[in-house]
C-alpha cells in the first residue's frame, strides 16, 4: 500500500513538474513577444523623434530667415530714411530687391 502511494506521489510530482515546465515555457515565449514589440515600438519611437527634430530644425531655420529678413528691411529702411541710398547689389546678394534701385 505504502509503495503504491508513494508511486501515485511520485507520478504526481512528475505531473506538477511538466507542467511547471510548460509554464515556463508560455512565459519565456510571453516574454520573447513583449520583448520583440519594446523593440519595434523603441524604433518607432526612434524614428519619429528624428522626425520632429528634422521638423524642429527647418521651423528654425525658416524663422531665423523671417527675422534675418525683418531685420535687413528695417535696416534698409533706417538707412534710406536717412537719405542714404544702399547699392542694389548688396539687395541682389541677399535676394532681395530695392524698389529704390529698380
Amino acid at each position: 500500500m505504502e509503495r503504491a502511494l508513494a508511486e501515485a506521489r511520485s507520478e504526481e510530482m512528475k505531473a506538477v513538474a511538466e507542467a511547471l515546465k510548460a509554464l515556463a515555457d508560455y512565459i519565456k515565449a510571453g516574454f520573447a513577444e513583449l520583448a520583440a514589440r519594446i523593440e519595434n515600438l523603441e524604433k518607432r519611437a526612434s524614428d519619429l523623434e528624428r522626425r520632429v527634430s528634422n521638423v524642429e530644425d527647418r521651423l528654425c531655420a525658416l524663422a531665423e530667415a523671417a527675422l534675418s529678413r525683418y531685420v535687413w528691411e528695417d535696416l534698409r529702411a533706417e538707412v534710406e530714411a536717412g537719405g542714404r541710398d544702399i547699392p542694389l547689389l548688396a539687395f541682389r546678394w541677399r535676394g532681395i530687391t530695392s524698389s529704390n534701385n529698380v
